[in-house]
């Protein structure tokens, strides 16, 4: 999902070069100038990518067990001849 978003970013700055540098001199002055601001942006949106992956490593975890665990079940029903 990530990766997406990421390839689609570099495409857009890869074909519009003057909006990449344009987003690029804003984030730099805005780090220059309100740097402990940025710095608690930074911070906060650090945090919800890590929680947004542990949801997400969580959720495949739990998908995953479940289809195994059904697999398992029909495994069972096939053995004892149901």
């Amino acid at each position: 999902m990530f990766e997406e978003h990421f390839q689609d970013t570099i495409a857009l700055v890869q074909s519009n070069p003057i909006i990449g540098i344009g987003v690029a001199v804003v984030v730099l002055g805005l780090f220059y100038f309100r740097p402990k601001d940025m710095f608690k942006l930074l911070g906060f949106c650090l945090v919800l990518v890590v929680g947004f992956y542990l949801m997400t490593l969580l959720a495949e975890t739990v998908g995953s067990g479940s289809k195994k665990k059904d697999e398992m079940i029909h495994r069972t029903s096939k053995a004892i001849g149901e």
